[in-house]
């Protein structure tokens, strides 16, 4: 299923979770935590997202560890079956 946006601005916000994940595996050149919060956060003020939480797994391997398996990921996971959010950035 895909699900398509449509970003007009005035509109009522929609609520969504910020999630950030760097790996201990990217080495220096990696964009960092900080870069993905300020491009993430750029993205959600013009299509009208509200970031109500953020989760950050710094250091954490996508190769070696599912979502489930993360700190923050598993953490997201709670939260989007606990509540009416639905979106993550």
């Amino acid at each position: 299923m895909v699900t398509l946006f449509y970003f007009t601005k005035g509109m009522t916000m929609t609520k969504a979770y910020a999630y950030y994940r760097t790996s201990s595996d990217d080495g220096p050149d990696k964009a960092g935590i900080p870069g993905q919060q300020c491009d993430t956060e750029a993205f959600a003020e013009k299509a009208d997202f509200q970031i109500v939480q953020t989760f950050i797994d710094d250091g954490i391997s996508g190769k070696k560890f599912h979502m489930h398996q993360r700190p923050a990921g598993r953490q997201l996971i709670a939260a989007l079956l606990a509540d009416g959010v639905k979106v993550v950035l």
